[in-house]
């Protein structure tokens, strides 16, 4: 299994990530399947509890996410999860292990990404962005995904669209909170315009 992440989803990822270099973050992964890899076109988030060392979702956001997917008429599903661990190192606590599991039971392809966004922040170089996608696997326990970012012109569009039309699911919640604009904003602009010369590389 392969996991490919698109620029508009892994831009809201470090801009939320970037917005509480303090605190853990959260949110949902949303896209498809395609070719034998799971492919995330967006992210979103909601209300949640976090401090240091902990974040929780609120239960409803899943609930609220796919109904609106599917009223919107998107053709992309929730694949999994996103969290932050600033400052800590890139893995899967007992507690990420439990929610994966969970999340699993309901898509058995689903994925965690977690990011770690101090590096990014101290510099301001996209190259210092930390991020992994992990898996539960029955034997194996954890397992890290090779994981690299999309390149297809055409997927890159269709994934940015997919994302404006999802705006009208609810992000009053990120918005209300202090982000980190210019940084997260310059790093999603690198990425695409790396992806637009072909120079992007897997980053693990």
């Amino acid at each position: 299994m392969r996991v490919r992440i698109f620029p508009v989803a892994l831009g809201k990822i470090i801009y939320h990530a970037s917005s509480s270099p303090n605190v853990e973050v959260a949110g949902l992964l949303l896209g498809k399947e395609s070719r034998g890899a799971v492919e995330v076109w967006d992210a979103v988030t909601g209300p949640q509890e976090g401090h240091a060392g902990y974040v929780k979702l609120n239960e409803e956001v899943m609930a609220t996410v796919a109904e609106k997917l599917i009223a919107l008429g998107l053709d992309i599903y929730i694949v999994g999860w996103y969290h932050s661990h600033p400052g800590y190192g890139l893995f899967l606590s007992a507690i990420d292990v439990r929610t994966q599991l969970a999340y699993q039971a309901l898509y058995s392809k689903s994925i965690a990404l977690v990011i770690d966004p101090l590096r990014f922040l101290e510099s301001g170089d996209i190259s210092n962005i930390a991020f992994k996608v992990f898996r539960i696997d029955g034997e194996a326990g954890v397992v890290e995904v090779p994981t690299s970012i999309g390149m297809d012109r055409r997927k890159v569009l269709e994934s940015t669209l997919a994302a404006l039309k999802g705006l009208n699911i609810d992000n009053s919640f990120l918005l209300e909170r202090p982000l980190v604009f210019g940084r997260a904003k310059q790093a999603l602009a690198d990425v695409s315009k790396k992806i637009f010369r072909r120079e992007v590389v897997s980053k693990k």
